[in-house]
């Protein structure tokens, strides 16, 4: 999730809808549509699990015992059975990070200062203490991992391939456009752009596969989760009905699962569901096999949701203009 185009979001919907990719690029199915509107949000539900941070926060990533939170003051760890931040904030230069991946015992964060000090930080997830200098990058935004490979978004049209284990460069890889997220599933890094769609790699050859997967523009985050990967959609406005696009692990088939009253600000899945959190200040959960909505939605009140996570019996959101984490479960 960017905290720019979040902040663009806000302000102004971004324009330029328009038709998906020709030319033998990976394409969406629109004869397997199971479209379902979202609920009248009537008899909405309100969260009740709140965990007060140090700080203003940033990104959320789910470890094997707990929640790592970025924050103003560093990088804390939140027990999700106490609902409590058990660790004192490490250190992390920069604030709040842009990305917080969790992967084979280590923690990584990127962040930045806004210009030209990008870096990624290592951190151990038994003690949440830094392990060694932070690593100096081009640019700090998206990241995902799985294995032992580290996907980042690089400069340009590069994405950029990491040891999980060391954070050590093991090579870049050029796509045919510019994106600004990147996340791993399948032995795939998933790179996608707000107007282009998403390309494959292959997370272990950095390899291209095949063409970019063809979608109806414009997207705003995208998530791993429930055995597929999901595209969170944008709008020209608040009221344009838009789709989720679940894309297959194996083959990057794409399909329209849900269907939006309006554009998204964050997607998460896990717990045997796909959250959606809107523009209306609701969080909308949906079966992850049928795309049906299950249940009415949370009403957040004030929380602008910028980053979520799914994980350990909850959804968890994090707003970066308040010092707190809210937990919503199944």
């Amino acid at each position: 999730m960017r905290v720019a185009a979040l902040l663009a979001t806000g302000l102004a919907l971004l324009a330029g809808c328009g038709g998906g990719r020709g030319d033998g690029s990976e394409t969406t199915d629109a004869a397997d549509v199971n479209a379902t509107p979202t609920a009248d949000p009537a008899t909405p539900t309100t969260p009740e699990r709140e965990v007060e941070l140090p700080g203003q926060p940033g990104a959320v990533g789910i470890g094997r015992k707990y929640v790592w939170v970025g924050t103003e003051g560093g990088l804390v760890r939140v027990d999700p059975e106490r609902d409590a931040v058990v660790s004192e904030p490490a250190e992390l230069r920069n604030g709040r990070p842009r990305a917080v991946v969790v992967n084979g015992g280590t923690v990584w964060a990127t962040s930045s200062d806004g210009g030209d000090d990008n870096v990624l930080t290592r951190f151990d997830e038994k003690t949440g203490k830094a392990i060694g200098e932070p690593i100096a990058l081009p640019y700090a935004d998206g990241m995902g991992g799985e294995g032992g490979d580290l996907w980042l978004i690089d400069e340009g049209k590069y994405v950029a391939h990491r040891d999980a284990r060391t954070g050590r460069l093991i090579g870049r890889t050029k796509l045919p456009f510019e994106a600004n997220d990147v996340v791993v599933e399948g032995g795939v890094a998933w790179a996608k752009s707000d107007e282009a769609g998403v390309q494959r790699v292959n997370s272990r050859s950095g390899r291209v596969i095949g063409k970019p997967i063809a979608l109806v523009p414009p997207f705003i985050d995208i998530a791993t989760g429930e055995g597929a990967v999901w595209i969170a959609p944008d709008a020209k406005t608040q009221s344009e009905p838009r789709p989720v696009f679940r894309l297959n692990t194996r083959s990057g088939r794409a399909t329209e699962k849900i269907q939006l009253d309006g554009p998204a600000k964050a997607i998460a899945a896990g717990e045997g569901f796909v959250w959606v959190a809107t523009l209306d200040s609701m969080l909308h959960k949906f079966d992850s096999r049928t795309g049906r909505e299950a249940g009415p939605p949370t009403d957040l009140g004030l929380i602008s949701v910028t980053f979520m996570a799914a994980g350990h019996g909850a959804v968890w959101l994090s707003d970066i203009d308040q010092p707190k984490l809210t937990a919503v479960e199944p």
